[in-house]
């Protein structure tokens, strides 16, 4: 896992946002593992949804027009 750690070092604010939409419940479960492993500012930065489309729909268009 120090890829990870080697990737924010060397590529920092690569990532703006990442919104993940109906995730599974497996990957909750990995992306519990990994948040350990990641740093708190990246972490700030992704958001892990599942199916109901009334809990992600507010944060897509917090990045993205509505006519996109």
């Amino acid at each position: 896992m120090d890829v990870l750690r080697i990737f924010e070092a060397n590529y920092p604010e690569t990532l703006k946002t990442c919104i993940v939409i109906n995730a599974p419940a497996v990957f909750q479960v990995m992306y519990k593992l990994i948040k350990s492993m990641v740093s708190t500012h990246t972490i700030s930065k992704i958001r892990v949804f599942g199916a109901k489309q009334d809990e992600w729909k507010a944060a897509i268009l917090e990045n993205i027009e509505p006519d996109q």
